[in-house]
């Protein structure tokens, strides 16, 4: 027996509740609470995918090109916002220095791939 309860589709909290086995004469039932990454924010850009998300008390920022992904976790203690975000991701620097790890991602994915096919 299980079932699940969701609060609404943006919330970011499920609860699971199953039960699991039983233990002579006792049935043992468990509750899990499943938390899910809520996104905040797509900024637009026109070379990269770059979301904002909340989940687990810290502020995600994922910057996607192509296969390849940078993520920045960020705790919530910090106090950075969505314009800081935006602000950080509007600096040609900190783009640029993406697109250089990016670049290098994909060379040693390439590189140890066709190594390893030979």
């Amino acid at each position: 027996m299980s079932f699940e309860i969701s609060k609404s589709p943006a919330s970011s909290i499920k609860f699971k509740f199953q039960m699991s086995q039983f233990e002579g004469d006792v049935e043992v039932y468990s509750l899990h609470l499943q938390e899910f990454m809520r996104l905040i924010k797509r900024i637009p850009h026109d070379r990269y995918l770059i979301e904002l998300h909340q989940y687990n008390q810290k502020m995600i920022l994922k910057i996607s090109l192509d296969h390849y992904e940078q993520i920045f976790k960020i705790p919530e203690s910090e106090n950075y916002g969505q314009e800081e975000f935006e602000t950080l991701v509007n600096s040609s620097e900190f783009l640029s220095n993406c697109l250089k790890r990016f670049i290098t991602m994909r060379e040693d994915f390439t590189s140890s791939f066709n190594s390893i096919s030979k």
